[in-house]
C-alpha cells in the first residue's frame, strides 16, 4: 500500500534547502514539505498522484499537490522560443526558483509551465489552490531587452485542445465592436485608449482611433494592447480563474484574473477578466521583464476538510497542547491534528483581554490553515530560544517554541511574511511549523524571552544591578552623567533613532512604567510597541538624551524641551525633545522632521485637479486670510509649508511666526516665539507688518488678539496663512466670530478655508476584503452589496495593515453667498450647505470615494468623518 503524502514526510523534505541548487526536480506540497522525487509524478485515476521518493510510493491528492516539476524528453516538432522570458516562482517557505518560461496555458485546477532551469527543459504544474498570483512586469522605458540565452532552448506548448484559444490571427483583424475601448501601452511607457476596438494588421502594427484621430501604431511601438474583441474559438476557463496583475512601465497596474494565456517568440497572449467584463490581453514578448508567480503559505492538509467544520481550527492552549500538535506532525498515520485540539472562535477570544483584531486573526488563520496559540500559557525551551538571535527573533517578530526532529514550531503575529519565514527556516536549518498568536502576547513574548537577557548583560557592562534606585542628589548626578556617555547606551539611543527613522515614524516615545520602561513608534498615526527596557536603564537613556538636547541633566521635577540635529543617510533630521516627569519617572517624546520627507510641494499634498486649481488662485491674491484647520495631527503644518514653497515661487517677502520653526525653508524670514520673554505671538506680528512683508504665516490662531492682528494684517494689504483648530470648514467661521473677531472684517477679509484629516492608507501588499459593524455601513450609508477592503498586516506595513497617510479635505472657498451668510449670529449648517452647493465635496463624501477605490478601509473613513 503507498504511503499518504499528508503522513511522515518530514523526513523526505530533508533535502530542501538543497532543492534550489540541484538540478533534480521538485515537488512542494501543500503542508509546505519540499521533496526530490525519483523519476516523473505518475497520475492516478482522476484527483491523485503517484510520486516515487526515497525508495517509497507516496499517494498524493490534487488538493495536496502545490507544485510539481519533471525533466522532460524533448519531443520533436517543437517550435523555438528566440525570447524566452524570466520567471520567478515564489514557494510557500519563501523560497524562489529562477527560470527561463517558454510556455504557458491554464486548465481547470492548474496552471502549466514549460521552463528551462538547471541546465534541462521542466515541464511544471502548479495547482490553482496553491496559486497565489501571476504578475507581468513590463520593462520600464528605454530600458532594452535581455539579449537571447546562448542555449537557445526549444520547447512549445503541448497540443491544445480543440476548444483552447491561440494568438489572434494577425491576417485576419477582428470587427471592432459598438462602444468597445482598447487601452493601449507604448513602448516610453504613455498609455492611450483608443475610441474603438484596436485592429492588428497583417504586418502586426495596430490600427486604432484616438480622440477621433485615426492613426497606425508600429508593432515596435506597441508594449501591451487591451481590448474588448472576443476570440474566434472557445476558451479553456481556469476554475477558479487565476489572480494576475500587469505592472505598467510608470508603475500603474493592472489586476484582473486570468482565463488562459499563451507565449510563443514575439507576444504574450491572454484572455483575462477585469471589473466585470472580460478582455483579450495582447503583451509584446520583447515588453516583459519578468513573471512572477507567488504561492500560497503552507496549510495543514487535514485542517481544510476536518472532521470538526471548518469554523473551529487547532487552539493550543498549553504546554501539552503543543506538544501534542507536532506529535501530530510526526506521526506517519496521516492523522495531522488531534479532534481534542479544536475550538472556535469564541475560545480563541478568551485567550486575551484585548479582542482587538481576534476575528481578523482566525479568519486569517483559517484561510491559510494554521493552529492558534495562546502564546501567554506556553513556556518556550531553551534550545528553541537559542536557535535565534534577539535581533533576527525581534526582526521576524517570531517566537521560536520548540524544537523536534527537523521541525521547529514557531509562534507568529504575522505568517505571510515569507521573507522571515524565509530567514527562520535558513538559519535554524529546519522546517518551520508556523502557530498565530496575538500580537500582544508575540511582543510580550519577545520580551520576556529577549530583552531581559540583553538588559541583564547591558546593566552589567554599565556596573548597574537590577535593583538600581534614582536618587536626586549630586553623586547620582555624576553618576547619571557617566553613564550617559557610555558607548553602550550612545549605540542604544543612536539605533533607537536610527531605527524610528528608518520605519517612517514621525515621533519616538519613552514611557516609564513601575518596572520596566518601553519605546514605542508612531508610524502612520499609530503608536508601535518597539521593546521594553529594564528600569534601572532609564536614568541612563533619559541623561543620554538630555545631553544631546541640550537640557539640565540634573533637573528630574520640571517639563523641559530641547533640540538635536541627528545625521542619517546624508540629511540631518531635526528632532524636537519633550521631557515630563511622571510617578514612574521622566517621560519623553522626541518628534522627527525629516526635511527630505516633511517638505512637499502642493502637488504631493494630494489635492485632485481642480482644488489643486483652486487652492493655488487662492495662494496667489496679494491680500486677505487663508486658513487651514483641523485637530491636532491632521498635517495643517505640512500644508503650510507647501504653501509657503508655491508663495516663493513668485517674487515676494515671506515672514512666518511659529512655535517652533518645524522647517528651515530658503529665502523665508522664519521667526522663532519665545513668550518666557514676552517674545508672543501678538507682539512679533506688530512689529513685522513694519517689515514690509507681501506674505505672512502665522503658525496658528490661539486667542482674541491674535485672531484681530490676523485679521488686520489681511486688512492692510498681506496675504495671512494660519491654522486653527475646528472640525469643518463651516465651523471655522463661528470659531473666529466667537473669538471676537467682527463678521464685517471677516466677510472682507477671508478668501476660503481648507479642513483636512490624515487617513491611513491601506497596505497595497496584504488588502483583503473588509468586514466591519452593520452600524458602520448604516451610518456611512452604503450598498449591502458594497465590498470594501483593509490591510491585514504584513512585513511592509509591520503587521499594521496600513502604509503611509493621505489627506482627506474639504476645501471651501467665500464668495458672495457665503459673505451674505457671515453675521454675528452665524449659522454653520446653513454657511456648509452654500459650500456644497458651490462645489465643495464634504470631507465625510471624499473618505467615502477613497474607500470605495480600496485606498482606505471603510472602518477609517468612519474614524475620520465629520456629522
Amino acid at each position: 500500500m503507498a504511503e499518504t503524502a499528508a503522513a511522515g514526510l518530514a523526513a523526505t523534505a530533508d533535502n530542501a534547502n538543497g532543492a534550489n541548487r540541484s538540478s533534480a526536480a521538485l515537488v512542494v506540497l501543500s503542508n509546505g514539505s519540499k521533496l526530490i522525487p525519483e523519476g516523473t509524478a505518475r497520475r492516478i485515476a482522476d484527483s491523485g498522484w503517484e510520486l516515487s521518493v526515497g525508495g517509497k510510493r507516496l499517494m498524493v491528492r490534487d488538493a495536496d499537490l502545490w507544485f510539481s516539476e519533471a525533466a522532460l524528453p524533448l519531443p520533436e516538432g517543437l517550435m523555438t522560443r528566440l525570447q524566452p522570458l524570466p520567471v520567478s516562482l515564489v514557494l510557500p517557505d519563501g523560497g524562489r526558483l529562477e527560470a527561463q518560461l517558454m510556455d504557458i496555458r491554464l486548465e481547470q485546477g492548474a496552471v502549466w509551465m514549460h521552463w528551462h532551469r538547471n541546465e534541462s527543459e521542466r515541464e511544471v504544474r502548479i495547482s490553482d489552490s496553491g496559486l497565489a498570483g501571476l504578475e507581468l512586469i513590463l520593462r520600464a522605458p528605454g530600458v532594452p531587452r535581455l539579449p537571447t540565452p546562448e542555449h537557445k532552448p526549444s520547447l512549445s506548448m503541448a497540443p491544445a485542445a480543440a476548444n483552447q484559444a491561440g494568438p489572434v490571427n494577425a491576417a485576419a483583424p477582428v470587427e471592432a465592436q459598438a462602444n468597445a475601448v482598447g487601452l493601449i501601452v507604448l513602448d516610453d511607457g504613455g498609455t492611450l485608449t483608443s475610441d474603438t476596438t484596436p485592429q492588428q494588421l497583417s504586418d502586426g502594427s495596430w490600427h486604432v482611433t484616438v480622440n477621433g484621430h485615426t492613426q497606425v501604431l508600429t508593432a515596435e511601438q506597441v508594449w501591451l494592447v487591451e481590448t474588448d474583441t472576443m476570440p474566434p474559438v472557445a476558451l479553456v476557463a481556469a476554475d477558479p480563474p487565476v489572480p494576475m496583475s500587469v505592472a505598467l512601465p510608470r508603475g500603474q497596474r493592472l489586476s484582473g484574473e486570468l482565463l488562459t494565456a499563451y507565449v510563443d517568440s514575439n507576444v504574450f497572449w491572454g484572455r483575462w477578466r477585469r471589473g466585470n467584463r472580460e478582455f483579450s490581453l495582447h503583451i509584446a514578448a520583447r515588453g516583459v521583464a519578468g513573471v512572477d508567480c507567488k504561492m500560497r503559505s503552507p496549510r495543514l492538509t487535514e485542517l481544510a476538510a476536518g472532521p470538526v467544520g471548518t469554523d473551529r481550527l487547532p487552539l493550543l492552549r498549553n504546554d501539552a497542547d503543543l506538544d501534542a500538535f507536532l506529535d501530530a506532525q510526526l506521526r506517519s498515520d496521516g492523522k495531522v491534528v488531534e479532534r481534542h485540539l479544536f475550538a472556535d472562535f469564541d475560545a480563541w477570544q478568551h485567550c486575551t483581554a484585548d479582542t482587538r483584531g481576534t476575528d481578523v486573526a482566525f479568519q486569517l488563520a483559517h484561510r491559510l490553515g494554521l493552529a492558534l496559540i495562546d502564546l501567554t500559557a506556553v513556556d518556550p525551551s531553551p534550545s528553541a530560544l537559542s536557535s535565534l538571535s534577539p535581533d533576527t527573533a525581534r526582526r521576524c517578530r517570531m517566537v521560536p517554541l520548540r524544537i523536534r526532529q527537523n521541525l521547529i514550531a514557531v509562534a507568529t503575529d504575522n505568517p505571510t511574511d515569507n521573507e522571515a519565514l524565509s530567514i527562520v527556516d535558513f538559519v535554524t536549518g529546519r522546517r518551520v511549523v508556523l502557530l498565530l498568536a496575538h500580537s500582544a502576547a508575540v511582543h510580550a513574548a519577545l520580551t520576556r524571552c529577549y530583552d531581559r537577557v540583553e538588559d541583564s548583560a547591558l546593566l552589567k557592562s554599565l556596573t548597574l544591578s537590577a535593583e538600581s534606585a534614582e536618587e536626586d542628589n549630586e553623586k547620582t548626578v555624576r553618576e547619571n552623567e557617566r553613564l550617559a556617555h557610555q558607548q553602550p547606551i550612545v549605540q542604544l539611543v543612536s539605533a533607537l533613532i536610527e531605527d524610528a527613522a528608518r520605519r517612517r515614524a514621525s515621533d519616538i516615545h519613552i514611557r516609564p512604567r513601575a518596572e520596566d520602561f518601553e519605546v514605542l513608534l508612531r508610524i502612520d498615526g499609530g503608536l508601535l510597541p518597539v521593546r521594553t527596557f529594564a528600569k534601572p536603564l532609564l536614568r541612563a537613556v533619559v541623561s543620554r538624551i538630555k545631553i544631546i538636547a541640550g537640557m539640565n541633566i540634573a533637573e528630574h521635577r520640571l517639563p523641559q524641551d530641547g533640540r538635536i540635529a541627528f545625521p542619517f543617510e546624508g540629511v540631518d533630521i531635526d528632532i524636537r525633545v519633550s521631557v515630563l516627569p511622571s510617578v514612574n519617572g521622566e517621560s519623553i517624546v522626541m518628534r522627527l522632521l525629516n526635511s527630505r520627507d516633511g517638505l512637499r510641494s502642493l502637488a504631493q499634498i494630494g489635492f485632485n485637479p481642480q482644488d489643486e486649481a483652486i487652492f493655488r488662485d487662492l495662494l496667489a491674491r496679494s491680500h486677505g486670510m487663508i486658513l487651514v484647520t483641523g485637530p491636532t495631527g491632521c498635517g495643517k503644518s505640512t500644508t503650510l509649508y507647501s504653501a509657503l514653497l508655491e508663495a516663493r515661487k513668485q517674487d515676494v517677502n515671506i515672514i512666518t511666526v511659529e512655535d517652533p520653526v518645524e522647517y528651515h525653508i530658503p529665502d523665508v524670514t522664519q521667526i522663532q516665539i519665545n513668550t518666557s520673554i514676552g517674545f508672543s505671538f501678538a507682539t512679533t506680528l506688530r512689529n513685522i507688518l513694519r517689515h514690509d512683508p507681501d506674505v505672512v504665516m502665522l503658525g496658528e490662531i490661539r486667542d482674541r488678539e491674535s485672531a484681530e492682528i490676523a485679521v488686520e494684517s489681511a486688512l492692510t494689504g498681506h496675504l495671512l496663512l494660519s491654522t486653527l483648530h475646528t472640525n469643518s470648514a463651516a465651523t471655522t467661521i463661528t470659531r473666529l466670530i466667537d473669538l471676537g473677531v467682527e463678521a464685517f472684517l471677516l466677510r472682507s477679509t477671508l478668501l476660503g478655508v481648507l479642513a483636512q484629516r490624515l487617513a491611513r492608507r491601506n497596505c497595497r501588499q496584504c488588502m483583503e476584503p473588509e468586514r466591519f459593524d452593520p452600524y458602520i455601513r448604516a451610518t456611512l450609508g452604503v450598498g449591502e452589496n458594497e465590498v470594501f477592503y483593509r490591510g491585514i498586516g504584513c512585513r511592509h506595513c509591520s503587521g499594521t495593515g496600513v502604509h503611509g497617510r493621505t489627506a482627506v479635505y474639504e476645501l471651501m472657498t467665500v464668495n458672495s453667498d457665503i459673505r451674505k451668510l457671515i453675521v454675528s449670529n452665524v449659522d454653520g449648517d446653513a454657511i456648509h450647505a452654500a459650500a456644497v452647493a458651490n462645489g465643495m465635496v464634504p470631507i465625510t463624501e471624499r473618505a467615502l470615494a477613497l474607500a470605495r477605490a480600496g485606498v482606505i478601509s471603510l472602518r477609517e473613513a468612519y474614524r475620520i468623518r465629520v456629522e
